[in-house]
């Protein structure tokens, strides 16, 4: 059908669009026009599909899960947070527990096998939470600070629904030091669960990436599928088969937001497209005035909603992979994946 639709117009080549650029330019070369986004990576302000490698789509379908952070002081309190969230349309919140915390009251009314429950463990509630896991369906990412490669999956291995090995990005940037470094850390774990005599295919997984973005919109896209493109080459280089890539779980770097509430309302909108586009399964905006003060009803209500909109009014959940053919956005992921690569190999 596509060639149908495009064999009354003749074949352009590379050459001939530039000719026309040159043109339009007036005299001023092309490479005054270019981007030097890192030391080694500069970009051109024009690409065709001469200047991309034909891969198949990151992803078949786009339908990531809406997330809130929802810190746990108090079970009962945090409960009433959590059905607030979840009858407002997050289907993937993340507990971050602060203290030990009885289950049964802070899990009261959740139907939990209809949501991806995310948890952030500060006061070593491993037993409990396993204890309880066990007794009903629950789908969920467990991260446990300080705690082993071993007793991480030992957890995976009793719960084999639950994540354990959360590989988190540090920095706060969109470098490709950032995906390198990520990387390094996710194939030393990769590395430790061999050695322990579990197979690749079990570790990864177990595994979660979290990864932070920022302003740069096309770097925020190109990052994301810059990571699922190296970790597929460590899982092909260990000879790791039958797995699918583990989820990219995003938010937003807090250094992206201001004191202008408003203005962060915008930011929030562009920096959860830029994730979406990019491939995050699942995505957690930060409400419009946390960089400054506590969230509250509104700015939470409206952090939802604008995954909302990328949803229900954008349909951007229906789109498998919607940057799939952008030749900048392609060279730009390639881009970065290369010199990711490359600092990879060197350490």
């Amino acid at each position: 059908m596509s060639n149908k639709l495009f064999a009354d117009f003749p074949a352009t080549d590379k050459a001939t669009w530039l000719t026309k650029v040159e043109k339009d330019l007036k005299g001023k070369a092309l490479s005054e026009l270019d981007w030097q986004l890192e030391e080694h990576i500069r970009l051109a302000p024009f690409y065709t599909a001469e200047d991309t490698n034909e891969r198949a789509a990151f992803q078949a379908a786009n339908a990531w899960q809406i997330g809130e952070d929802i810190v746990v002081k108090d079970a009962v309190a945090a409960n009433k947070q959590l059905l607030q969230a979840l009858e407002q349309g997050v289907d993937a919140p993340r507990l971050i527990l602060e203290q030990s915390c009885d289950w049964t009251s802070l899990l009261k009314g959740v139907h939990t096998e209809m949501i991806a429950l995310h948890i952030q463990d500060k006061a070593n509630n491993r037993a409990a939470f396993q204890d309880y896991a066990k007794g009903g369906k629950l789908v969920a990412a467990y991260h446990q600070a300080e705690a082993t490669i071993s007793n991480q999956l030992k957890l995976h291995q009793a719960l084999p629904q639950v994540r354990t090995l959360i590989i988190t990005q540090d920095e706060t940037t969109q470098t490709s030091t950032a995906i390198a470094n990520l990387i390094r850390r996710a194939t030393d774990v990769l590395e430790q669960a061999l050695a322990s005599g579990i197979s690749g295919k079990a570790a990864n997984e177990a595994m979660l990436f979290q990864v932070c973005i920022g302003k740069q919109y096309f770097v925020a896209i190109a990052m994301l599928r810059a990571i699922k493109l190296l970790w597929a080459n460590v899982l092909k280089a260990y000879k790791v088969e039958d797995t699918t890539l583990p989820p990219l779980d995003v938010y937003i770097a807090p250094s992206a937001y201001d004191e202008a509430t408003y203005t962060n309302m915008v930011r929030a909108s562009t920096i959860g497209l830029s994730a979406v586009v990019g491939g995050a399964s699942r995505l957690t905006i930060l409400p419009a005035n946390a960089a400054h003060e506590q969230a509250n009803a509104f700015t939470s209500r409206i952090a939802r909603n604008v995954q909302h909109l990328l949803k229900m009014e954008s349909y951007l959940d229906r789109v498998g992979d919607p940057a799939a053919g952008s030749y900048y956005i392609e060279r730009l992921t390639d881009a970065l994946a290369e010199e990711a690569w490359k600092q990879f190999q060197e350490k």
